[in-house]
């Protein structure tokens, strides 16, 4: 038997479907086709088999999304992998591929892990969770958007100007959390895959029924929301999701970024004279001159870049306008502090060896 490429599976994968975490996405795209679908048919018919087929394709992408992001994220999710019933297959290929970062290991587990049973599903989060993943089902809630005093902190005060709120607040989602009955769903689930196995296996193409299929959607809408909202709170605790909330928290950061850069700028500034009195005995700094290029020539290319930032983006204005503003500043900012604090270092090694070397 020829030997799997691991490796290269992965990354086809990822090659085929860079956003393969959207499930959501996807089964909203299926279900929306099933639903023309009927619009020109009254019975049900082979094509019923095909749409569960996809609906269960979604429910895996969506389930080792999951595995991924939460063994990605660290401990204590990596450090449980070694508790799968099944192992983990590993050669030198693969780990050579995984101290190359080419793959991580959350792509390595969920790729391996078989999903194609509820027992399989349960056991998997069951593990990673170290509890009952019915009780997680149980337990999980939807989202609470972190108020504006939350997102701004200590650091801005009450009177500083707030950005308009976009028409988007989450108000209008349905709420899907909590799940009013986890035996029910994942009942349902147990069903759902049984009926696939059927259709794509022996080939039964009469079983499922259009009621069937849109309970099966909706079975598998609430559980991948309820996986994608427990991953996401444990991920990304108290991210905000509105554009108002993104835009505070990229400014917050980015002003952040650019406070540490100015300490940097004044900090070197002072130690060029300093320098100079240790090394020379005078205080006639020959680098500040074309330090202080160096800064307007940054916040000309700061400038530059957010402008084009923004013609790349094309009509975009309020929040989503400043958070791409801020989050070049950001990026940009934390670049120069690398050089800044190399420039640091550098000079107070040499003042170092000087006072050695006067000692």
């Amino acid at each position: 038997m020829t030997k799997r490429d691991l490796i290269s599976e992965i990354q086809a994968k990822k090659l085929r479907f860079p956003d393969y975490h959207q499930a959501s996405f996807r089964l909203f795209y299926l279900q929306h086709g099933f639903d023309q679908y009927e619009k020109t048919t009254t019975q049900a018919g082979p094509i019923h088999s095909l749409f569960l087929i996809g609906i269960v394709a979604c429910l895996e992408v969506a389930i080792r999304d999951a595995i991924r992001k939460l063994i990605d994220h660290g401990s204590p999710f990596i450090d449980r992998i070694s508790q799968f019933k099944d192992g983990l297959r590993l050669d030198v290929n693969v780990g050579r591929a995984l101290h190359d970062r080419k793959i991580s290991f959350g792509d390595l587990v969920s790729h391996l892990l078989p999903v194609s049973n509820v027992e399989q599903i349960n056991s998997h989060f069951s593990v990673l969770f170290a509890s009952d993943f019915r009780q997680v089902l149980t337990d999980a809630r939807e989202f609470v958007e972190p108020s504006i005093p939350e997102l701004l902190g200590d650091d801005l005060g009450d009177e500083t100007e707030q950005p308009e709120a976009d028409l988007e607040s989450g108000d209008s989602a349905r709420p899907l959390l909590p799940i009013p009955d986890v035996g029910d769903l994942m009942a349902s689930l147990g069903r759902l895959f049984r009926a696939r196995h059927i259709a794509a296996h022996e080939a039964d193409f009469e079983l499922i029924s259009s009621d069937d299929v849109h309970g099966f959607f909706r079975t598998a809408e609430i559980f991948i929301h309820a996986l994608d909202e427990i991953v996401s709170q444990i991920v990304e605790p108290n991210t905000p999701r509105t554009a108002l909330g993104m835009a505070l928290v990229a400014a917050k950061e980015a002003g952040k970024a650019h406070n540490q850069m100015k300490e940097l700028e004044k900090k070197l500034l002072s130690l060029f004279s300093g320098q100079e009195i240790i090394m020379t005995g005078t205080d006639d700094a020959s680098e500040i001159e074309p330090f202080r290029a160096t800064q307007e020539a940054f916040e000309k290319l700061v400038d530059a870049e957010v402008a084009f930032e923004l013609a790349r983006a094309g009509m975009i204005s309020g929040n989503g306008r400043r958070m791409l503003e801020s989050q070049t500043l950001r990026e940009f900012c934390e670049f120069r502090i690398k050089r800044l604090q190399r420039a640091v270092d550098d000079i107070q090694t040499l003042w170092d060896i000087k006072r050695l070397e006067q000692s």
